[in-house]
């Protein structure tokens, strides 16, 4: 039980010591030293007058009262002649009030031991009437029964002067006729339903004091409406109406016949906590007045009327009436202060303040929310005098912030003081003012007290950065002899000083992550102090931290959507730089068929507000929206637009003009174009359309030469927009029409800047990296200062004998002047060149000429692909020849081939290598599955090895060779079935039983031929026609030769066949220089057939046939 209370009381011990030694860092007294008790009001005064102006103040020490006037900062004394002084007990004394120098704003200082606090200011005026009127009706109206008079009469009067009207002279009288009436305040005169006995002589009177004024007559004259189809005339209606809040007003329309009125309301105030209203139909108060009886600030805005005749219902518009809604300001105020809890663990408040302590060295943060319309102008006083603040070395910031609550605007004033000085003690208060009055704060008091200022921290440093958070570390200072209670952050962007954030820490903290406040891509100072018991340290070393990137969190402003030719033009505004997060790269557009469902997404570079969605369908509705990316990421769409297509499809065989931008300035767009070379010969002239961009009704069109390729548009205006489109004028025998348009917006200069297509770059080299790689380098471009370098487009395309590739671009940044191409085919020659493009804000993008091409070969690299297997051929017993074709992507020239084979009984490769595409085999065993793989070899290393698995018969073949394997996949060499292996096996023994066959026909034919004097007996007869010629055979058959031929028709082939084999043997043994041709031959048969005739004509028997000039097939032998 002892040791409990023992506890206790230490716990109380403890507390008690830590709320003695550590009170609030914001000392607050009871109640404020100083304060009035009489503050001086306006007054109106006559000429000559007498007059005291009492101002009374109190304090817990002796107060002063000093006057002044303002726009003056000297307090008024007593003047030379006394007529105007300051009386001891503080009061302003007027012994002869003049107009000339008395009336004006006056004020009153109270002044103490601690500063001086200002009153509120007061209106002085002198009693005056003008000497004429400011508004008088005209000399005569008239109107007809049924109307409405209206007539106004006003002068500049203080106070104000009484007006009344009188008819014939006599009073007009509201009481008297239901009909009239008067405005108290303006005293301007309304009568509704005017008879004719209301036609005669008005005037005005206006009573100011003892003095009387009258205005001119004015004759009305009162008429029935003769005419029924009558317009009405609108004799009187408001123009510019000033109210302020709560105030009642009517709105008053006078005709000259009998009408009725409808109100409509417009508001333009751009209030954004409430949507405009646009026209909306306002009820009425009677015919032609209509009244507000509670104005708000939503009624701020433009009011129109429509006057209606009753009679035939014919209407006329009522000018504008712009009413302005005013409201004198009214200010309440705030200080932020810290407050402190048992253990040190700080919280920020806002609390309504008279007074507060701060020590020297410390901060102070002051914030009053202003209500007032229209924008009040402020001013902060220190001990009554205007402060300066804002200033780079000044110590005070002033930050305005609008807000909104209900109808009205409120502005949050916050007026920060850094590192306060002893000088600062004193009283503050703001003052506000607008064209309904102004204000002024209560006072607060500061007082300034001394304490030792601890060092400030040392080493502020960066550990991590992300796009919302900063990681801030920090060394404490050594030699600070009362320990440091907790830490402060100050941080604040660096292109907006004035908005400056604040993070607190406990004192056991030397690193803190920032995580509130901050926006991605942005500069912020962080400085750190640390804070005592009472007052704050110096600012550590200012840290200077950029935020990382981070996605859009807004969409592209503004799109507009246009159709261009078989394009759709897409226009936008760049994303708000607040909400950028980044460096916008790139711009994405979807573009949506809604018909089809189909979505195609486009992106250009962020220098371009604008882009043309190419090849869209006729008569099809899309749908569009934008959105921009930094290098973190996509940030949102834009809001969705759509357009629809024309109904007709404007697609055409025809070709297009390119267009190209050549010269620019103030009054002059040059610029060429051409066309394919194809379509050219079909081409008979261009229309050239132009117009100012967006006014369709400035259009001017012109007729061109065909064989023009240049035009300049002169005496165009300065730093306009023009949209300029060219197509061109095609004839062909089957049709006629326009080819697809060129579409620009181009922009003329201001002054004397002009832009020129830029030049070509003049030096360009490429060197080969790998076998796939080309590193290109250029030479930078000398760039006008009108325009900016963009982008670098870089083309290159394969080159050969035989083909020429299709053309690659790739864009380059414009901050490089080389590149490097990879992905290229090996021991291949490209020819390369380089434009660039460069932007200025009235032509877009300009395109260069291209550069001189170069020309370089990559180098070589490894087949790509294996040597396909053509054939395989068995030489003799146990020698085969193989053969192959080059790979296709040889990647360079074949040095050698390598072969490997084996059995399917072997396990280990058989190696060869040839430079040839062919190669004999020996020692190959028949009846086996071999597999064959061959690989190409370049300088550059080995290819790949193409397989083959065949299966090789046994036969006896001839020395000629024959091809006797058949390739199989490896795969499926082991599933061949004894089937297939007997099937193969007949077909081979029919192959040899034929090759017998031949052969023993062979040697009869042989045989014959070498005992044709035995085997064929010629009788000897005269024939005279060879085809009738009847053939003795040794074994008794005869044959006419007519019929021999029909039934063999062979014969004769084989004549020619035999010429011809004559011819090659003669070839082959030297005697002939080349083979017979066809022709040769057959004169040589016609030849031999006459010798033969003649012989068989002559009973010479030495003359004989020869029997193989007749070749008898073999089908023909009798058995």
């Amino acid at each position: 039980m002892g040791n409990y209370w023992t506890v206790l009381i230490v716990i109380l011990s403890l507390k008690l010591i830590s709320s003695s030694l550590v009170p609030n860092t914001a000392v607050i007294a009871n109640e404020l030293s100083i304060r009035f008790h009489v503050e001086p009001e306006d007054v109106i005064l006559n000429r000559n007058s007498q007059f005291t102006w009492n101002c009374n103040a109190s304090s817990n020490s002796p107060v002063t009262i000093e006057w002044r006037k303002k726009g003056t900062l000297d307090a008024l004394t007593t003047d030379s002649e006394r007529r105007v002084y300051v009386t001891p007990d503080g009061a302003l004394q007027f012994n002869k009030v003049r107009a000339d120098k008395d009336p004006g704003i006056y004020y009153c200082l109270a002044k103490d031991h601690y500063g001086s606090i200002r009153s509120k200011f007061a209106k002085l005026q002198v009693s005056q009437m003008a000497k004429e009127f400011d508004s008088i009706p005209s000399k005569n109206i008239t109107l007809y029964r049924g109307g409405q008079l209206y007539l106004a009469c006003t002068i500049q009067a203080v106070p104000s002067a009484q007006i009344w009207w009188l008819r014939n002279k006599k009073n007009l009288s509201e009481s008297e006729d239901k009909r009239i009436n008067i405005d108290i305040l303006t005293g301007n005169l309304l009568i509704k339903n005017m008879k004719l006995r209301d036609s005669g002589r008005y005037r005005c009177v206006a009573l100011h004091q003892d003095r009387k004024k009258f205005s001119p007559d004015v004759f009305v004259s009162v008429h029935k409406l003769a005419d029924k189809s009558a317009i009405p005339a609108i004799l009187y209606s408001p123009r510019n109406v000033t109210a302020f809040v709560n105030d009642y007003l009517v709105l008053t329309v006078a005709a000259d016949m009998p009408v009725y009125v409808q109100w409509a309301f417009s508001n333009t105030a751009g209030h954004h906590y409430q949507p405009p209203i646009n026209y909306i139909p306002i009820p009425l108060d009677g015919h032609n007045q209509h009244s507000i009886r509670n104005i708000r600030s939503a009624h701020d805005g433009i009011w129109t009327c429509t006057v209606i005749a009753i009679h035939n219902h014919k209407s006329v518009k009522c000018p504008p009436t712009y009413l302005k809604v005013i409201t004198s300001p009214r200010i309440v105020c705030y200080i932020r202060h810290f407050t402190f809890k048992f253990g040190m663990q700080g919280t920020i408040k806002t609390v309504n303040l008279t007074s507060i302590v701060r020590p020297v060295g410390g901060s102070l943060s002051y914030e009053c929310k202003v209500i007032g319309q229209p924008k009040t102008k402020l001013q902060w006083l220190h001990n009554g005098n205007p402060m300066q603040y804002n200033y780079p070395s000044s110590r005070y910031q002033l930050t305005r912030k609008t807000t909104s609550t209900g109808s009205n605007d409120n502005e949050v004033i916050s007026f920060r003081m850094n590192q306060i000085e002893g000088k600062d003690r004193g009283y503050y208060q703001i003052g506000a003012t607008n064209e309904a009055g102004s204000s002024l704060s209560m006072p607060f008091m500061l007082t300034v007290e001394e304490y030792p200022v601890p060092n400030p921290p040392q080493n502020l440093r960066s550990v991590s950065v992300t796009a919302y958070t900063v990681t801030l570390a920090w060394n404490a200072s050594p030699s600070n002899l009362n320990p440091e209670i907790y830490y402060t952050i100050d941080f604040w962007p660096v292109d907006n000083p004035a908005l400056i954030y604040s993070q607190t820490t406990s004192r056991s903290e030397e690193s803190v992550a920032i995580k509130k406040d901050l926006k991605p891509w942005r500069k912020y100072t962080f400085v750190v102090k640390a804070w005592n018991y009472r007052t704050a340290s110096q600012p550590s070393n200012k840290l200077i931290v950029k935020t990382a990137e981070d996605a859009p969190t807004a969409s592209p402003r503004t799109l507009k959507l246009s159709l261009v030719s078989l394009s759709i033009l897409v226009k936008w505004e760049r994303v708000d730089p607040l909400y950028e997060n980044g460096k916008i790269t790139r711009y994405y557009i979807s573009c949506t068929d809604i018909g089809t469902g189909t979505n195609n997404v486009y992106d250009t570079p962020s220098y371009l507000k604008n882009f043309k969605i190419p090849d869209v369908l006729p008569d099809s509705l899309y749908s569009i929206k934008v959105a921009a990316a930094t290098s973190v990421g996509l940030g949102p769409f834009s809001r969705t637009e759509q357009i629809k297509t024309s109904s007709e499809d404007i697609r055409n065989t025809f070709a297009s003009v390119n267009l190209k931008i050549l010269f620019i300035n103030a009054s002059t767009i040059t610029f060429t174009w051409d066309v394919e070379n194809e379509s050219k010969q079909h081409l008979i002239g261009y229309q050239l359309d132009y117009r100012p961009y967006g006014i369709s009704k400035s259009k001017e069109t012109l007729m061109l030469s065909s064989k023009a390729i240049n035009y300049s548009l002169i005496g165009l205006q300065s730093l306009t927009e023009y949209d300029i489109s060219i197509s061109g004028m095609y004839k062909t025998a089957n049709e006629s029409g326009y080819g697809p348009s060129a579409y620009r917006i181009i922009s003329t200069t201001p002054g004397n800047i002009s832009i020129s297509a830029p030049n070509r770059i003049k030096d360009i080299s490429a060197n080969t990296i790998e076998s796939r790689s080309l590193k290109v380098v250029w030479q930078r471009p000398k760039i006008a200062n009108s325009v900016t370098l963009t982008r670098y487009l870089l083309s290159y395309r394969s080159i050969s004998r035989n083909n020429i590739g299709n053309l690659t671009m790739i864009n380059v940044e414009r901050d490089t002047n080389y590149t490097r191409i990879n992905n290229l085919r090996p021991y291949t020659s490209y020819e390369i060149y380089v434009s660039y493009f460069v932007y200025s804000r009235y032509s877009g993008e300009l395109p260069s000429k291209a550069s001189k091409s170069v020309i370089i070969q990559t180098k070589q690299d490894a087949p790509e692909s294996p040597p396909i297997i053509d054939s395989v051929k068995e030489l003799s017993s146990g020698m085969i020849s193989v053969t192959w074709n080059v790979p296709k992507l040889a990647n360079g020239i074949i040095t050698l081939y390598k072969i490997k084979y084996k059995s399917e009984s072997e396990t280990i490769w058989n190696k060869e290598s040839t430079k040839l595409n062919h190669i004999a085999l020996r020692n190959i065993a028949p009846e086996e599955f071999y597999e064959f793989s061959i690989a190409a070899v370049t300088t550059a290393g080995v290819g790949p090895y193409s397989t083959i698995k065949i299966f090789l018969n046994k036969t006896e073949v001839p020395s000629f060779g024959l091809i006797v394997t058949r390739p199989v996949s490896t795969a499926s060499s082991e599933a061949v079935t004894k089937k297939n292996i007997f099937q193969e096996s007949l077909v081979i023994v029919g192959i040899v039983c034929g090759g017998i066959c031949g052969i023993i026909l062979l040697v009869i034919i042989t045989l014959c031929t070498i005992r044709r004097f035995k085997c064929v007996e010629l009788p000897v007869k005269k024939v005279t026609n060879i085809e009738s010629v009847t053939i003795k055979k040794h074994d008794g058959i005869t044959a006419n030769s007519q019929n021999f031929q029909s039934r063999y028709p062979t014969a004769k082939v084989n004549k020619l066949q035999r010429c011809k084999s004559e011819g090659i043997n003669s070839l082959q043994s030297g005697n002939r220089s080349e083979p017979l041709k066809d022709s040769q031959c057959k004169e040589s048969e016609r030849t031999k057939e006459k010798e033969t005739t003649a012989a068989l004509k002559s009973d010479d028997p030495n003359k004989s046939v020869s029997n193989s000039d007749i070749t008898i097939h073999r089908n023909n032998l009798s058995s």
